[in-house]
């Protein structure tokens, strides 16, 4: 089952365990998680300084699931720049070879 960060579809959430970082998966590309979420704290905490929002009773994590193009918005600037792993595909596996007959 995939489980997706603060619940947005297309932001993948992958845990290790505990003694490992967990990772954001987003167009292919690996965050820590602890970096996605500095972040969009950041973010959240600048408009609510600024005045551009009043604060959320779930702070920035509801501000995330609320406003999902915004947090898609800032992945998709680090994917620009380059920012995070390239993530590797599994390798299709290959159909056993037959020699026609089903055999």
């Amino acid at each position: 089952m995939v489980q997706y960060f603060l619940g947005i579809k297309g932001i993948e959430y992958i845990w290790h365990g505990e003694w490992a970082t967990p990772e954001v998966i987003y167009k292919g590309r690996s965050f820590s998680v602890w970096d996605v979420q500095e972040e969009i704290e950041d973010a959240y905490d600048v408009r609510v300084k600024d005045g551009d929002i009043k604060p959320y009773k779930g702070g920035w994590q509801e501000w995330g699931r609320k406003n999902p193009k915004t947090v898609k918005a800032l992945l998709d600037d680090w994917v620009w720049l380059g920012i995070g792993k390239p993530v590797r595909k599994a390798p299709a596996k290959k159909k056993p070879r037959t020699n026609g007959f089903g055999l």
